[in-house]
Parts: C-alpha cells; structure tokens; sequence
C-alpha cells in the first residue's frame, strides 16, 4: 500500500507479484528455478495493490504530499503508523498504515515540519489543507477506495482533534476524501 501511495513511481521487482525468491533479468535471460506462483499472494495484490495502481496519477506528484504526525489517544508519537495526504485536482486521498502487528488508535491533526520553497519550516494542519466549505451541516466523508467502507467527520472535531481511526494489525486504509452536506447518514457530497 505504500510503495502504490507515495509519490514517484513504484519499482516491483521481477517475480515479486508472483512471490518467487529468484531474481533474474538483468544476469540472465531466462529463469533458473522453477518456481510455482503463489495464488494467494496474486490474490492479495488483486485484491489490495492493483486497484491503487489504478490510482496512480493521484498519488505520484508530490506538489501536494503531507505526512502526518501520528499520536495514540494519550498523545505519544505512534511511529508504527503512517499517515499521509496527497491530491490531485479537487480530489484528496488519505492513506493511513497500521506497520505493526498490535491494533493501534491512532490520532493526527497536524503534519510533520516540512521546509518551504523560501526555506522556512511549516506546520500544516487538518484544517488549512482541507479548507471547510461556507455551509451550515458539512461533514467530511472518507471512503476507502477498495473495500467502500466509509467514515464521517465532523468540521468541529476534525478542527479540535483532526482524524481518528481504530486500525487492526498491519491495516491499510486509501480514502478518497469530500464534503457531505446534511445529517450523518443522510448526506450529499461534493469535492
């Protein structure tokens, strides 16, 4: 999830979507092994890595790339976790990564530093890169782009709190973000 949602262009190796362990190409023509593909492992990347692909003009520009800093619920660092937000156009996409094999609340409302053209650190929060719309009853709707599941926030608590999200061991979540307008679970959205 990553390596298809961080800017620049993902390298996969020969073999590596089938999980063979020989490398080859660059040495020698043909293979020297013969390896069976592993199902599952294809199933997976159909499943997890290949719709991202299909994504990838969103994710690969970094004009627009912001890294969260990660906390748990008491406000420790929680570096076991990533989170970052990039976009393309109007459209916004988070991605958030549980790299642990524990099941973490993690919490984020503002970016790490990151220098400026003029050289000048900036802290960016929730609320300057996803400026709210003028309207009275806005939430922000996040849906994961390959299961559909969806999450609302608030304009009042992503403001004070920012995003909050329950992640099992070793989830990846890629939402594609919009303002809704209305009541939770009766809204319209717009980008």
């Amino acid at each position: 999830t990553i390596l298809a949602t961080m800017p620049g262009i993902p390298m996969f190796s020969h073999g590596q979507l089938e999980g063979f362990s020989e490398r080859y190409g660059m040495d020698f023509l043909a293979p020297r092994l013969d390896e069976q593909e592993d199902e599952e492992l294809l199933q997976l990347h159909e499943k997890w890595i290949f719709p991202l692909l299909q994504y990838r003009a969103c994710f690969s520009d970094a004009s627009f790339f912001r890294l969260f800093e990660v906390q748990d619920e008491a406000g420790s660092a929680l570096p076991q976790v990533y989170a970052y937000l990039n976009q393309t156009e109007d459209h916004h996409f988070l991605t958030v990564v549980n790299n642990s094999p524990l099941p973490l609340h993690a919490r984020f409302h503002q970016t790490v530093p990151m220098v400026m053209k003029k050289g000048k650190a900036v802290i960016q929060t929730v609320h300057t890169l996803l400026p709210i719309p003028a309207q009275q009853n806005i939430f922000l709707r996040c849906r994961e782009i390959r299961t559909d599941k969806q999450w609302q926030f608030s304009t009042v608590d992503l403001d004070r709190e920012g995003f909050s999200f329950s992640l099992q061991p070793y989830q990846h979540l890629v939402c594609e973000l919009s303002w809704s307008v209305g009541q939770e679970g009766n809204v319209s959205s717009f980008h």
